[in-house]
């Protein structure tokens, strides 16, 4: 899947070939990441004042096709890496949009982008001030990982399985990928996924999605009571106020699962042991 970039650009005089930057989009699959500066978006209508109606315009009218196309991706799922921008799309913009709005030519980035690299991006390419605004969000996220390998998982790697992904090559019919951190049967399932809530919450409740439906797969092909299983979901809580939070605070009431902190991992490793669960595969 390619993740790339483009600066986003207001021309107050396109014969000329004047332009200032007031925007990132960031785009990967059907996922985005998109903010436009206030400050310098400001700064083109004081150039332009005649053109102000117009700049507002053409900023809605991105926000308005970005969010229809994402829509339009998410009904159809079959072609949804498809359906959104793609990089090429966006370079063919750069070379013949010659309009008020302009685009950059497309830059690769490492697939493995989050909210916090867009806000690191962000800072590098367009404001410095919103990088600093925003670290806590990222500093609830921090140290997760390394708790839960050594809280639960050098606990139970000779037990059960652990950090091991499902696919259709181990289970037909699963028609996704999910990497889970442990899981192990007996009479019953233990299993426990950890969910960093760095990405957009339309990734999050895909991630979550394809646990559930996990979930439900293996009780269905092990004839195991979902009810009997134990399930969690391992999610440090994000700053309050945020769509993040807001996230979190529903997944707590998901019945397939038990959320708990990373601090609290050693009651799944507790678990194990007490059941006696092991491999299955």
């Amino acid at each position: 899947m390619k993740t790339f970039y483009t600066i986003l650009k207001l021309s107050p005089n396109t014969m000329a070939g004047d332009s200032l930057s007031i925007g990132l989009l960031v785009c990967r699959g059907n996922d985005y990441w998109l903010k436009i500066s206030e400050t310098r978006k400001s700064i083109v209508k004081k150039l332009m004042p005649e053109k102000t109606k117009s700049v507002d315009f053409v900023i809605k009218q991105l926000e308005g096709h970005l969010k229809q196309l994402k829509s339009s991706s998410q009904g159809n799922q079959l072609f949804a890496l498809e359906t959104f921008i793609t990089a090429e799309y966006v370079d063919y913009l750069n070379v013949y949009s010659t309009g008020l709005l302009q685009f950059s030519k497309a830059s690769i980035l490492d697939d493995d982008f989050n909210n916090q690299k867009f806000l690191k991006l962000y800072a590098l390419l367009i404001e410095q001030e919103i990088y600093s605004e925003h670290l806590e969000v990222d500093d609830s996220q921090s140290g997760i990982t390394e708790k839960v390998h050594k809280n639960l998982i050098e606990k139970v790697e000779n037990k059960i399985h652990t950090d091991i992904s499902f696919n259709h090559t181990n289970l037909k019919s699963l028609y996704f990928n999910i990497n889970v951190d442990c899981i192990g049967m007996n009479g019953a399932f233990v299993g426990a996924k950890t969910l960093l809530l760095e990405n957009t919450v339309p990734t999050l409740e895909k991630y979550v999605s394809h646990y559930i439906t996990l979930i439900a797969f293996l009780s269905q092909k092990y004839k195991k009571d979902l009810n009997k299983n134990n399930f969690f979901l391992i999610a440090d809580e994000p700053r309050e106020g945020t769509a993040e939070h807001r996230f979190w605070e529903e997944m707590r009431e998901v019945p397939s699962f038990e959320m708990i902190s990373s601090d609290e991992t050693e009651k799944v490793a507790e678990l194990v042991e007490e059941t006696g669960a092991s491999k299955f595969l």
